[in-house]
């Protein structure tokens, strides 16, 4: 039995194709891509340090960052497989925002995959999915190799 059928699921992406795997079996959890919503949490302007090319951001807006950040989630998701699926862009740290939009929407699951970073750059920095196991306020599937 899936007790999440019916259910609101939060299927967190950062493009790669193990998030797109992520997002299509959180569709077949929920029974519909309608209790599905797939989230991309992009880096705010102030990540980058002065210097780095993604200081280009500066010069288009938040809004226009978002606008081809849902295109590019529309042609992963496309309506004719994914009818009614949720897409949505928030800013910010990944797994803060992933916990922070799944506790405000009040989501019954969080689907993402396990990958990451491996070795000292995880010891220094964490993975995404590693926080949002431990932070979040709902189950978290995250999903192996």
């Amino acid at each position: 039995m899936n007790r999440f059928i019916g259910k609101k699921i939060l299927a967190p992406t950062d493009f790669s194709d193990r998030c797109d795997d992520a997002a299509r079996l959180a569709v077949e959890i929920a029974g519909s891509p309608q209790r599905v919503t797939v989230i991309h949490v992009a880096p705010d302007e102030a990540a980058f340090a002065a210097g780095d090319p993604a200081v280009v951001w500066e010069t288009v807006s938040e809004e226009e960052r978002r606008k081809n950040i849902l295109a590019t989630l529309g042609e992963r998701f496309p309506e004719e497989n994914f009818h009614g699926i949720r897409l949505d862009v928030v800013f910010g740290r990944p797994s803060e925002e992933i916990v922070r939009y799944a506790q405000e929407g009040a989501f019954s699951l969080i689907v993402l995959p396990s990958h990451g970073r491996t070795g000292l750059a995880r010891l220094v920095i964490g993975s995404v999915a590693e926080h949002v196991v431990r932070l979040a306020h709902c189950p978290v599937l995250a999903l192996r190799d």
